[in-house]
């Protein structure tokens, strides 16, 4: 009598009839149960697999594929009783089942679109990429301040000399504001007229000036820089929305009514 042994995923039936008696190995030594966790990754990584360089594959093939990298776990488990594309449908964020006539096919889920950015968020990359980064209004109220101060005070400071100046300022009374930022609110304040530079050549050597005068510079200054921000956003393909502007630029929606202001007067802010 010829008594054969063999694991049950790699023994051909025509061997195992050769056999009197054919005995699996998966009969005397059941295979471990399979985690939940472990069936994902088993699942994932033989999809992988077989997507390498096709964008589709039967399901027979993945379970069989199942079957061998896990060396008959899987056709042992509770997971392959029953109905294989039952079993798949459980795994909707793993794999996508389609079926043909009467073949089933088996692909990558299709990618969840992004919800769309928020337009105060679509605000300040579009301000940003125009060189109107904003700078949170604190920061933004006390630099124009500053610099309204130091060019009050001074004939000509050069660009990089005002904000090394400031910048120590900063330091010294422990108030973190980047060089960056410095940098920014001067950007916005000569694209807002409060300031223009002298040909140089370069920015960081160019003369500052002030190009304001009065009794109210700093007030002026500041309703001046928030109307070029309120200016850049209005030109924008994007729709405008008030209160998403003012989050944009003050991050609280109460000051949209700042901002219409700023638009009635846009004419004598220059814009």
């Amino acid at each position: 009598q010829v008594i054969g042994l063999g694991v049950r995923h790699t023994t051909s039936q025509s061997f195992a009839n050769l056999c009197d008696t054919y005995i699996y190995y998966e009969d005397i030594v059941p295979a471990p149960q399979l985690t939940d966790a472990q069936i994902e990754e088993l699942l994932s990584s033989s999809l992988q697999y077989l997507l390498t360089s096709e964008e589709r594959v039967r399901a027979s093939i993945l379970k069989q594929r199942m079957s061998e990298s896990s060396k008959g776990a899987f056709d042992n488990s509770q997971h392959a009783e029953g109905s294989f594309r039952r079993f798949l449908e459980k795994y909707p964020h793993l794999v996508r089942v389609e079926q043909v006539e009467t073949t089933i096919y088996v692909t990558q889920p299709k990618a969840k679109e992004k919800p769309p950015a928020p337009l105060h968020i679509k605000y300040r990359r579009e301000l940003k990429k125009q060189r109107l980064r904003v700078v949170k209004r604190e920061a933004r109220f006390m630099i124009i301040k500053d610099m309204v101060r130091h060019l009050s005070a001074s004939e000509q400071v050069r660009w990089r000399e005002l904000i090394d100046t400031l910048a120590e300022e900063y330091k010294a009374d422990q108030k973190k504001v980047s060089k960056n930022a410095i940098n920014a609110v001067l950007l916005l304040a000569r694209r807002a007229q409060v300031i223009r530079t002298l040909r140089a050549k370069s920015l960081s050597t160019a003369p500052v000036l002030l190009e304001l005068a009065g009794q109210k510079i700093v007030q002026d200054a500041i309703m001046r820089c928030d109307a070029a921000y309120v200016k850049e956003i209005l030109d924008l393909t994007d729709e405008f929305d008030e209160e998403e502007a003012a989050i944009a630029l003050y991050y609280e929606p109460h000051f949209s009514r700042y901002l219409k202001t700023l638009i009635k007067n846009f004419e004598r802010l220059g814009m």
